[in-house]
């Protein structure tokens, strides 16, 4: 081929069009055998045929790896986290290839046989170089999604592990400290149900499992509660009971220790009441009043002595009774009282502090117990 021949020579994409029949340029007769021409064609368009086909897979690859080469490295397991950057480098190279991929072919189609089989051998290679990019993002997206499937178990299985740790430490904790054992026997029985947690593959299962734990763990602990709550409870009116008993032994009234006061008027003495043989009682020492004197007066005074009063309320629908006393003689442990408590006078239904003579006028028939704070403050307690 002459200088001006192969200055006329240029690059075209070969895959965007048909293969260019490939003339055996003229030359000296006799030099170039037809056989030899003919066989070199059809090698050349056998590359470019093939090499078309791998472009177009690797086109069709790098478009079903893109979800993959977005999968963030914290999805991976540990070990694998290089994988993402591998699937980059190989995107880009695959992008880039197939931009580049082309073939040189010869103005006027005039080669010599050696020209035609140096093209050949370069399509070869741009075929080559196709087919092991697809294989190689073909692998990458298999190690990927393989790695982010196995990082999805651990992070399942962890999860079961953290939520049987929890459910076995409360049972644990929780043992003879409840009143009902249907919680935790529930929860046992979910822990059993996941004890193959750690050879298990299915992904469906093992979140199930951590939830059905996690679900069970609540009642226990509402059960644990449930029972310190009573024995709080219990605790509390034992104390209410000792105070019962303290206040009653210490300001308990007889006949004998008290006299009965004289009055000025129309008020009459209170009468005292005869305590329990014991020594223990909650009822009144001290009845006072038959609305026909001064009745604020004469039970003041009653209460003044010690110990509890009885006083009639009336309010005009049947009547009320007020019992009173100071808290620093005999009556403390009416101001210890919570709503729900018994008494022996009922259940506790409200306990007002600082009360007022509206608080009782305005709370309906019914029996109200009375005395004051460590600062004088009066507490009303509706019982029934």
């Amino acid at each position: 081929m002459s200088n001006s021949e192969k200055q006329h020579t240029h690059i075209i994409p070969i895959l965007a069009g048909a293969t260019t029949a490939i003339l055996l340029m003229a030359a000296g007769a006799g030099t170039v055998y037809a056989a030899d021409f003919n066989e070199a064609q059809t090698q050349y368009e056998v590359a470019v045929q093939s090499a078309r086909q791998s472009h177009i897979n690797l086109a069709k690859q790098v478009k079903a790896v893109q979800k993959t080469d977005k999968i963030p490295a914290g999805q991976l397991l540990g070990k694998d986290h290089d994988l993402v950057s591998r699937m980059d480098s190989a995107m880009l190279g695959a992008k880039g290839q197939l931009k580049e991929n082309i073939a040189h072919n010869p103005d006027a189609g005039r080669m010599s046989i050696s020209q035609i089989r140096e093209l050949t051998e370069t399509i070869k290679n741009q075929d080559s170089a196709n087919i092991s990019s697809s294989s190689m993002l073909n692998r990458l997206d298999s190690y990927i999604k393989e790695s982010q499937h196995y990082k999805k178990l651990d992070d399942a299985r962890g999860k079961v592990k953290d939520s049987i740790g929890k459910a076995s430490q409360l049972l644990e904790t929780s043992k003879d400290n409840v009143d009902d054992e249907a919680p935790r026997q529930a929860l046992q029985k979910t822990m059993d149900a996941a004890k193959d947690w750690k050879k298990s593959t299915d992904l469906t299962w093992l979140k199930k499992q951590a939830d059905v734990i996690n679900s069970k763990i609540q009642p226990v602990k509402d059960a644990v509660s449930a029972h310190e709550q009573r024995l709080a409870q219990e605790a509390q009116a034992a104390a209410v009971q000792s105070s019962y008993q303290t206040s009653s032994t210490a300001n308990s009234l007889n006949a004998s220790t008290y006299t009965n006061p004289v009055y000025t008027g129309n008020a009459p003495a209170y009468q005292p009441t005869q305590p329990a043989d014991n020594g223990y009682t909650y009822t009144p020492s001290t009845t006072c009043g038959d609305g026909g004197w001064n009745l604020r007066a004469q039970c003041q005074a009653a209460i003044d002595q010690g110990g509890l009063v009885e006083m009639p309320i009336f309010d005009g629908l049947g009547g009320s009774r007020l019992i009173a006393g100071h808290n620093s003689t005999g009556a403390g442990w009416i101001g210890q009282l919570q709503q729900g408590q018994s008494t022996p006078y009922g259940t506790v239904q409200q306990v007002w502090h600082n009360a007022t003579p509206d608080t009782i006028n305005n709370s309906g028939i019914g029996t109200y117990l009375q005395t004051c704070d460590q600062n004088g403050n009066p507490i009303v307690v509706k019982v029934g």
